[in-house]
């Protein structure tokens, strides 16, 4: 497993994680601001090569995500071009997600709540799928979610007063395993 105790490693380069144990994170931070083009790469499992807080801080370039990625720390969107390309972010442990950032809000292509409880402290687009796996939990915290994709809810999802908007262009699907899901604020969006 990868750990990251305490402290800062500043990523000023591309990111690739061949790691394969589902463990590891850390309470430290990786802060992603080099100021050219970057890629982040993850292991391709869902659940494994963890990595712990991830801060996205970018002047200049693009950060290209790639593969699955899964992050066990809190995730923090501050300001930068971000490409999600076909990449899954999986959020393990009980942290924040916050995709909104400072000026506008970075995409995920898919985004997966793997394990424990993610609460958002910032808004939320999935160009493709939002995914809870059994045993997550989604908290929406008043933060507004723009899905692309489908709606997959095996867990618990915690609503709020905040829109979740349905806007891709294809056919999707809203489901509950338990058969139910509550929305306060519901907009479909979809063009035909």
């Amino acid at each position: 497993a990868i750990t990251i105790n305490s402290g800062t490693v500043n990523a000023n380069g591309n990111i690739m994680l061949n790691n394969s144990n589902a463990g590891g994170g850390g309470t430290g931070t990786i802060n992603i601001n080099g100021t050219g083009n970057q890629t982040f790469t993850g292991s391709g499992v869902a659940g494994s090569g963890r990595i712990p807080n991830v801060t996205i801080n970018k002047s200049g370039g693009t950060l290209t995500l790639a593969s699955i990625i899964t992050c066990a720390g809190d995730w923090t969107y501050t300001s930068g071009t971000v490409s999600p390309g076909t990449s899954t972010v999986a959020f393990t442990g009980t942290k924040n997600l916050d995709g909104e950032g400072s000026s506008s809000t970075m995409s995920f292509n898919k985004a997966y709540i793997y394990a424990n409880t993610r609460t958002l402290t910032g808004n939320l687009i999935a160009n493709s799928d939002l995914k809870i796996y059994s045993g997550a939990t989604l908290t929406q915290n008043s933060k507004t979610m723009s899905i692309g994709g489908s709606w997959i809810n095996s867990g618990t999802y915690t609503t709020s007063s905040a829109m979740v908007s349905f806007t891709g262009p294809g056919n999707d699907s809203l489901y509950n395993s338990s058969g139910t899901e509550t929305f306060n604020r519901l907009r479909m969006n979809k063009s035909p």
